[in-house]
């Protein structure tokens, strides 16, 4: 997954791996960002891929502090 700024399109973040059970953001916290991305799966256990993102796993962002 990649993040860029809304202002211009500038990659902020590249590569991160989409993983079920962590703060996806976490390494990141220097940048700021003002929340963490948490991969969840619902009931089910699957791994999030291409197909089923959306599907049987969401991204949700989860803001800290109050701040965003």
């Amino acid at each position: 997954m990649d993040i860029a700024s809304l202002d211009n399109g500038e990659p902020i973040v590249s590569g991160i791996p989409i993983v079920t059970g962590v703060d996806l953001l976490e390494p990141y916290d220097h940048l700021k960002i003002g929340g963490g991305l948490i991969c969840w799966s619902g009931s089910s256990d699957a791994a999030p891929t291409y197909k089923n993102l959306g599907v049987e796993n969401s991204l949700l962002f989860l803001v800290k502090d109050g701040v965003l």
